[in-house]
């Protein structure tokens, strides 16, 4: 129960924030201690994922191309040492400290010098569940947001420092604007990948 309070308390807390001004900067890839992608091309398969969360990450993974320069190739069930991104469907439970949730999980498996040939994307999405599944709506729109959050880490994107609604913000997104990467995420993926 207090996990849920506190859930509850950090998606109030996002949606009184206000907009970015122009100016606000956050940290992207190695800057942020993270990796980069290893080009522009996201190829990306599916180990132990439904058909409902593989949808979801289809959507992502098409967005991510309409939005930015990069691109994706769908492997499907072929996963292999070369596919960017590997989604799964597991348990997270062994990840979480005292008091917090993890919904999510990003883990570069294979790089180096700061560029990422291959992730693990983890998604648990009974821990979504045991906070959304009583309004079907939030619950679709957390698994999403949950989903686009974690490929934007595959790209060098960071947990939000700017303010605003948009996909970096940790937690449980209840609307289509916890789905859409801030356009200066995208201005960082696409001065980089460029």
């Amino acid at each position: 129960m207090w996990r849920r309070a506190l859930a509850l308390t950090g998606l109030l807390l996002a949606s009184v924030t206000t907009l970015p001004h122009s100016s606000a900067a956050d940290g992207f890839g190695n800057a942020a201690g993270l990796f980069y992608a290893n080009g522009l091309n996201h190829s990306y398969c599916y180990f132990y994922v439904g058909s409902t969360q593989r949808s979801f990450i289809t959507s992502s993974m098409d967005y991510l191309d309409v939005a930015t320069d990069l691109w994706d190739v769908n492997h499907a069930e072929s996963c292999g040492s070369t596919t960017d991104l590997v989604w799964i469907d597991q348990n997270l439970d062994y990840l979480e400290p005292p008091g917090y949730s993890v919904f999510g999980y990003t883990q570069c498996v294979n790089g180096a010098y700061g560029v990422c040939n291959n992730y693990h994307m983890s998604v648990d999405n009974a821990e979504i569940c045991q906070y959304t599944c009583l309004n079907a709506g939030w619950y679709a729109n957390a698994r999403m947001h949950n989903v686009r959050h974690e490929l934007g880490h595959s790209v060098g994107l960071q947990h939000d420092s700017i303010g605003g609604v948009h996909a970096m913000l940790s937690g449980l997104g209840d609307n289509w604007s916890y789905l859409l990467y801030d356009p200066h995420h995208i201005s960082h993926i696409n001065g980089y990948y460029n």
